[in-house]
């Protein structure tokens, strides 16, 4: 089974969704000592599916700096500061950490718009084909039929 098949897309898709930055402190936490070593050779991995070429290295420089970076918020109070909190308080940080994690997300979002902009068609088709999730039926509620 190939590299694009078997690690890419779920690789991709992760990244895309926030999966690997945003709880990547947790995982970090428990993977084994060698979790970095195996990140970089799967983005080298999908560096070769993707053939990227001289004139799309700085767009993919980009783009890996912006998937591999981990959201770090300004302030991260303990359980017992942010219970300390009044509502007004507690509600102006979460509206604060709100706006720090989307301009994260926005981040790597334009540095895969960037990427993809850099991109031949074939390389564009590969990418949406690896960055593209099955779509998924909502649970039927007990009690409805069709």
């Amino acid at each position: 089974m190939t590299f694009t098949k078997t690690f890419a897309k779920p690789l991709i898709a992760a990244a895309m969704m926030g999966v690997l930055g945003t709880s990547g402190v947790a995982m970090a936490q428990k993977a084994p000592a060698n979790a970095a070593a195996n990140a970089q050779n799967q983005i080298a991995q999908l560096k070769n599916v993707l053939k990227i070429n001289a004139g799309q290295e700085s767009a993919w420089n980009g783009f890996v700096t912006a998937y591999t970076q981990n959201f770090n918020p300004s302030r991260n109070p303990s359980a017992a500061q942010f219970n300390a909190m009044k509502t007004p308080q507690r509600i102006e940080f979460l509206k604060n950490l709100r706006a720090e994690e989307n301009a994260f997300l926005t981040k790597r979002y334009d540095a895969s718009l960037a990427l993809y902009n850099k991109l031949d068609d074939g390389q564009k088709q590969m990418f949406d084909e690896m960055t593209s999730q099955p779509v998924q039926q909502a649970p039927r509620a007990a009690g409805k039929k069709k």
